[in-house]
């Protein structure tokens, strides 16, 4: 979550040391023990921590004692959980609210109903229109669009840090790879992706799949590509901080993702020069033009797995720069995210 401080002064909101050179300054409730306190913490931020599982009437009862002492300006609830915590804590009664979507199913299911239960229908009205900030016009489906997922725009990636990558992840100098960074949970498109990998298989023959991430589907993706007899081509390097060093071992990126709002590995490949290729799902189209800055194909593993042999055959295509204007890395950095959620804090703070 993130919170504000007062016209007239700097403001208090917890983000990143981008928003502190926007003239914010920052504090964050965050489970405790999670990287991202931790990385605040080393920051200078202010961590205020819940439970470690993150118990959302505690985190609620948390933040209501902080607003009640009036410090803050605006609250940003960053994820669902981070939502229904300050929903339970009425934080819209006193500070405006603002929440991020990153997926393209704000409208639907429990998010639908959170926001009903803000308040009457004036109420919601507000909280849908002048308080959501979403990743994408389409994960927006009508509110109000603050700026993407930002990502550092990383310098090009060397020859020796080539190296050092596969020889991390046992990998030979001379092997095809192909990666993908998420999280191993359903919605992600392993299954898929694997299937596309077997299908490449058969084209290139010497190709590698690194996988990083971790979640509940690991054993059973691990066992699926035991079953096609892939485990050894399949590298399952669970979470990893540094990734970086995933994409530097990399010669293109897989993104089967169909419901992301904005994939940040795949933004974070582009800008470390990975050509990409992607399903069309989610909204990909807003930045990923098939052709121009990547691949994009309809949602079949066939189509997938014959995109990603022809960027590993076609050098000219693969060369194409995954970025094509710098205009385009700064819509899409770290930087750019910071200002433009400085501008919603902004408006809704002088509003009030």
């Amino acid at each position: 979550m993130k919170a504000t401080g007062a016209a007239g002064r700097a403001r208090r909101c917890c983000c990143s040391r981008d928003f502190g050179r926007a003239g914010t300054q920052p504090e964050l409730l965050s489970p405790s023990g999670a990287v991202l306190a931790e990385r605040a913490r080393a920051a200078g931020v202010p961590v205020h921590a819940t439970a470690a599982a993150f118990r959302r009437p505690h985190a609620a009862r948390l933040l209501r004692r902080l607003l009640k002492e009036g410090r803050f300006d605006l609250v940003h609830a960053n994820e669902a959980h981070a939502l229904t915590a300050a929903w339970l804590a009425r934080a819209h009664h006193f500070v405006p609210l603002v929440v991020a979507r990153a997926a393209c199913f704000f409208r639907c299911g429990a998010a639908r109903w959170r926001s009903r239960a803000i308040g009457p229908p004036r109420v919601s009205w507000r909280f849908r229109k002048r308080c959501v900030r979403t990743v994408c016009g389409r994960a927006g489906s009508g509110a109000c669009r603050g700026g993407p997922d930002g990502v550092e725009i990383a310098p090009p990636i060397t020859a020796d840090e080539r190296m050092r990558a596969r020889a991390r992840w046992g990998i030979a100098a001379d092997a095809l790879v192909a990666g993908y960074v998420a999280s191993l949970t359903a919605e992600k498109g392993h299954e898929a992706l694997l299937d596309a990998f077997a299908e490449l298989r058969r084209t290139v023959p010497s190709c590698h799949l690194l996988l990083a991430g971790s979640g509940p589907l690991q054993n059973s993706l691990q066992e699926k590509a035991r079953n096609a007899r892939l485990l050894s081509d399949v590298h399952f390097a669970g979470f990893v901080e540094d990734t970086r060093s995933v994409y530097a071992a990399c010669d293109i990126f897989l993104f089967p993702s169909l419901r992301e709002g904005l994939g940040s590995s795949l933004l974070s490949a582009m800008s470390c020069g990975l050509p990409v290729a992607a399903f069309c799902g989610g909204a990909t189209a807003e930045f990923l033009e098939d052709g121009r800055n990547g691949l994009v194909v309809a949602p079949a593993a066939p189509l997938l797995a014959t995109a990603a042999a022809l960027l590993l055959r076609d050098r000219a295509l693969a060369r194409r720069p995954a970025m094509p204007a710098r205009d385009g890395e700064r819509a899409f950095s770290a930087g750019g995210m910071a200002e433009a959620t400085a501008r919603i804090y902004e408006r809704l703070i002088a509003a009030r």
